[in-house]
């Protein structure tokens, strides 16, 4: 008997555990049982698809079933709606990505260094923002039957959104491309085009083909070959994610995540924009100590009265770390000096240390 449901919506191929799912605002979360933090993968939809499609695509079976995999295999699956409806929704469609991978880079149970973005079908035209300049936090892109450039009647041909010109300054990121040989010919042409384009400046290409698969393969060939296709696939963004074997069981952990330079400026809302620029990443404002700040990527903007912001400028740095308390012992053991010891702040525990060879420190985490 054949299944009469549309293609997207039959079950996905492999078995994935029926883990929870944690829904925060366009975003749906799976997370590993263990304790992380995690690196994590989020799963970006094609389309266009219709305002008014029901289910809504996070809820598709083949992004479930991704993200249900990832998190099997120790990383936070993530999912997203975005509003790309029409061939001209790309812009708004590319807010929306960047505002959930900010989203997911902010949870506690995420390593916010070891991200993944995996995209489907017509949003792969998104994945020509990532390939230019990709953030040091961005560890792999993957693209399941991608459309890598835009179709001649979209209207997108002298825009942002052409993977194939694109790629000649993705560097070394690793890119992942799912390969279909039953593809629509004018989707086909455009991975062809992208391809010798990435043979052409030697970008860093992994491709796994599915001979006999159709676009949306997950769902429409649930083939021994479709599933090892999926797990190859995976395999390989997890390595670029979480590292070999060898490196996995060395006992090696890098226990500062990332440092954050200070920057004071004189008008805070005038300055963030040239730093969202640079970053590619979308501020975090707040506010602390008499003082009003905006994290954006590796830059923490600082402005307020000058005597509350001469104080807050003492320190050389701030230094994030997953676990505090062990990084605060192993510098103390190795001759730092307790400033300030671990205190609550809004956005977790704040301690401020000084090096042996002079600097002042903040450190900071969960």
């Amino acid at each position: 008997m054949s299944d009469e449901r549309p293609v997207h919506l039959r079950p996905f191929l492999l078995d994935t555990p029926d883990l929870p799912r944690e829904r925060i605002g366009h975003v749906d979360l799976y997370v590993p049982a263990k304790h992380g933090p995690h690196p994590a993968v989020v799963f970006v939809h094609g389309g266009p698809v219709p305002a008014n499609a029901r289910p809504t695509p996070r809820d598709w079976p083949t992004l479930i079933g991704h993200a249900r995999f990832a998190a099997q295999h120790g990383a936070v699956g993530a999912t997203l709606n975005h509003r790309l409806h029409d061939a001209g929704d790309y812009p708004r469609a590319a807010q929306d990505i960047l505002a959930a991978v900010e989203l997911v880079r902010a949870d506690p149970r995420v390593d916010r260094d070891r991200i993944a973005l995996w995209f489907f079908s017509g949003g792969g035209l998104l994945i020509a923002d990532w390939l230019r300049r990709p953030p040091f936090w961005l560890r792999c892109l993957a693209a399941s039957y991608p459309l890598l450039a835009p179709l001649p009647d979209w209207g997108l041909g002298g825009s942002r959104f052409h993977p194939v010109n694109a790629v000649r300054e993705a560097g070394g990121l690793p890119i992942v491309v799912l390969r279909v040989g039953l593809e629509a010919p004018e989707i086909a042409e455009t991975v062809a085009e992208f391809m010798a384009a990435a043979e052409d400046c030697g970008a860093a290409i992994e491709v796994i083909d599915v001979p006999q698969g159709h676009h949306g393969f997950e769902t429409a060939d649930p083939t021994d070959t479709s599933r090892e296709a999926i797990r190859d696939a995976m395999r390989c963004v997890l390595a670029h994610l979480i590292g070999t074997d060898s490196e996995r069981n060395s006992g090696m952990t890098m226990k500062i995540d990332s440092v954050i330079a200070r920057q004071r400026v004189d008008d805070l809302e005038a300055a963030i924009p040239f730093y969202e620029r640079l970053t590619g990443q979308q501020a975090a404002r707040f506010a602390y100590a008499g003082v009003q700040l905006a994290g954006v990527g590796p830059f923490l903007l600082i402005s307020g009265p000058d005597e509350a912001v001469q104080q807050a400028a003492r320190v050389n740095a701030t230094v994030a770390t997953a676990d505090l308390t062990a990084v605060i012992e192993e510098a103390v053991a190795a001759g730092a000096t307790m400033v300030m010891p671990p205190q609550p702040t809004p956005n977790g525990l704040r301690a401020i240390l000084r090096h042996p060879h002079g600097g002042v420190y903040e450190y900071v985490g969960p």
